[in-house]
């Protein structure tokens, strides 16, 4: 789906602020028009366009006539709710009173057991994450409550819908649904709908025409269909997406960085690695030369240490890796400076692991120099 439509339902592209229900998008129909690939090329184009499609031929569920991918997309509380939703209410609030202000009344919540407080304010964070923002939204709409809008300006509806935007982020995290809080889901949509123009009339917001605010309209059928929201929240997930990817990317010099970053998933997650990597493991230790195979009773290699001898032998030629198995009896440099290699680094004995070892070093120096 192209920006500005909605991947569940036939929502024209400049509908999406209003609280409005719209067919939903069927597997059937989208397939007739992917069909059309394989004629006329220009007509297919022409079709996908009409049809708020991007051109793509043969998508894997065009052969799946039991599945519709467009019900199998569900909601998201972590990146449409918190990271979202609730990231543009503090952004609206903050434009209404200002940070200063904001700031001012989070210092002055006074110590509890059950609020994450914020004692230097809110808006000297960055990067704010989805757990910082859920604590937000925990005392948000205290910060709010008593004080006076510019203008001299009524604010009981900017509370309002500040307040009902709040009910749905947690009455959609419910882990136990009935038909009346489902009820209640919608209403608070409604309200929130009914209010959301106080925003507009302060000069804060220009449109309500965000993707993100269409998709809370789909929260209650999906949670109809798939259960509560907490079986699908990526919210579980984000944490592996830090460690196997952001943390390994900021350890690395940008360079061969698809490659670091497997090496840094197999640090933090060892097990996982070693299942990922075992079949092409396997085969490229088949190439090691016989005299630098391990004795019978040695220990295997880590996990880390084959994900190492993979990645090397994705960055050294067929050449270079016997050159570099044959030459562990041979004195080393490594570095641009060329400096003989520290007593540590010297050649070991001819076992398989001290191999992997030997040349996950060499592997890391020479990533470095390119």
């Amino acid at each position: 789906m192209f920006h500005g439509h909605c991947p569940k339902c036939l929502v024209p592209p400049g509908q999406l602020g209003k609280y409005k229900s719209f067919l939903l998008c069927t597997q059937r129909s989208m397939t007739r028009t992917y069909f059309l690939a394989d004629g006329d090329r220009h007509q297919f184009h022409q079709a996908c366009c009409e049809a708020g499609m991007k051109p793509i031929v043969h998508p894997f569920w065009a052969t799946l006539p039991l599945v519709d991918v467009f019900i199998l997309i569900i909601p998201d509380i972590l990146h449409q709710m918190l990271q979202g939703m609730m990231k543009h209410l503090i952004h609206w609030l903050v434009g209404i009173f200002g940070p200063s202000t904001i700031n001012a009344q989070c210092k002055s919540i006074p110590p509890n057991h059950k609020i994450g407080l914020f004692p230097k304010g809110i808006m000297i964070l960055s990067c704010v994450t989805g757990q910082e923002h859920k604590r937000i939204c925990g005392f948000l709409l205290g910060l709010i409550v008593n004080l006076p809008v510019p203008g001299g300006l009524d604010s009981s509806c900017m509370v309002k819908a500040a307040c009902t935007l709040l009910d749905l982020l947690f009455l959609a995290q419910f882990q136990c649904h009935t038909s009346d809080t489902l009820s209640w889901l919608e209403g608070s949509l409604a309200a929130f709908h009914q209010n959301k123009a106080v925003f507009v009339d302060l000069s804060i917001w220009e449109d309500f025409n965000i993707p993100k605010l269409h998709g809370l309209v789909h929260y209650a059928l999906s949670i109809h269909l798939f259960g509560t929201t907490d079986n699908y929240n990526t919210e579980q997930s984000e944490c592996l997406h830090i460690n196997l990817a952001k943390n390994a990317y900021r350890a690395t010099n940008c360079c061969k960085v698809s490659i670091v970053c497997a090496l840094g998933s197999a640090h933090s997650r060892p097990r996982d690695a070693c299942v990922a990597v075992d079949d092409l493991t396997h085969q490229s230790l088949t190439a090691v030369p016989s005299h630098a195979m391990p004795p019978p009773h040695s220990p295997p290699p880590s996990p880390l240490v084959r994900c190492f001898t993979l990645a090397a032998m994705q960055v050294f030629s067929p050449t270079d890796w016997d050159s570099l198995l044959m030459s562990l009896a041979m004195p080393t440099t490594v570095g641009k400076r060329h400096k003989t290699a520290p007593a540590s680094c010297q050649p070991v004995p001819h076992t398989l692991s001290s191999t992997l070892h030997y040349s996950a070093l060499v592997w890391v120096h020479k990533l470095l120099d390119m």
